[in-house]
């Protein structure tokens, strides 16, 4: 990201969401961006998925200006996976079809093998032929961390990934999110929940859309998730 701005029309003028943010995230890092609430990270985030455009300033993936992209559609479907805290399951779809739902509307083949691997790692072979309106909120949760690695993202955005989940599961999906960075996969998380920014290795902190601290360092602490 270089001089990102984004602004938007308010009721009293131009409201301001993000002022001049520059950063540069590298592949296989495991990032938590972490303000208040209207701080601006879910802003951020957004920028850096390709769900929104900033108003000036320049996002490149790769070397490359995403603005060169046909569409913001085309960047998001070959790079970025997305992980959000009211999940979006579809009620009458199986784990199995809310999973597999993103490459069949690409008109893309899931292979058994693949599918079989995601859930195993997900925890939810129990529950695979279960429908989306049947799990509790963690296997929710966890199905939509498998429909978004199914489609092998370079990049994995996490918007506060475990809101409203209880201590134990709340440690499983951060422990899952740490299992998947180790294996090489770039995870970044909007959040702000202490006990998440602890298990990542740099923090950005946003405060009135500016990043006002960036800072790369082992923050993962030897106890447990969450002290």
């Amino acid at each position: 990201m270089k001089n990102i701005y984004k602004e938007y029309r308010g009721e009293n003028g131009i409201v301001t969401a993000l002022e001049d943010v520059s950063l540069e995230i590298e592949q296989g890092e495991l990032v938590a961006i972490t303000g208040i609430s209207g701080s601006g990270k879910s802003t951020l985030l957004n920028i850096i998925g390709g769900l929104d455009r900033p108003t000036r300033g320049e996002l490149y993936y790769n070397r490359h200006n995403v603005k060169d992209y046909p569409n913001l559609a085309q960047y998001r479907s070959e790079n970025i996976g997305f992980v959000v805290q009211d999940c979006k399951l579809l009620p009458l779809l199986t784990v199995e079809e809310n999973i597999c739902l993103p490459l069949r509307l690409n008109g893309q083949m899931v292979s058994k093998k693949e599918l079989d691997g995601v859930i195993k790692k997900m925890d939810l072979e129990e529950q695979r032929r279960k429908l989306g309106k049947q799990l509790t909120f963690a296997e929710q949760q966890r199905t939509a961390i498998a429909r978004a690695i199914i489609c092998k993202p370079k990049v994995l955005l996490a918007d506060e990934p475990t809101g409203n989940l209880d201590p134990e599961n709340r440690d499983k999906i951060i422990g899952l999110l740490r299992q998947m960075n180790g294996e090489g996969q770039t995870i970044v998380i909007a959040t702000d929940k202490e006990y998440i920014v602890k298990q990542c290795d740099r923090r950005i902190d946003v405060v009135n859309g500016r990043v006002v601290k960036d800072r790369t360092e082992f923050l993962i602490q030897n106890s447990a998730f969450g002290s």
